[in-house]
C-alpha cells in the first residue's frame, strides 16, 4: 500500500482512492534520494505533474 500525504501530515485525498493505492507483492518500490518514491507496477495509467 503507498500512501501520499500533504506537508502538514493529513492524508492527500487527491491522490488514488482516498489518498491510497494498492499495489501487488510484485511492485517495484524504489526511495530516491531526494526523498521521492517510485512506484513500478508493470504498466503506466495516469502520470500528474
Amino acid at each position: 500500500m503507498v500512501a501520499r500525504f500533504n506537508t502538514d501530515l493529513s492524508i492527500d485525498t487527491t491522490f488514488g482512492q482516498g489518498g491510497v493505492v494498492v499495489v501487488k507483492d510484485n511492485a517495484d518500490v524504489n526511495v530516491q534520494p531526494g526523498g521521492g518514491i517510485v512506484v513500478g507496477l508493470g504498466s503506466v495509467t495516469r502520470l500528474l505533474p
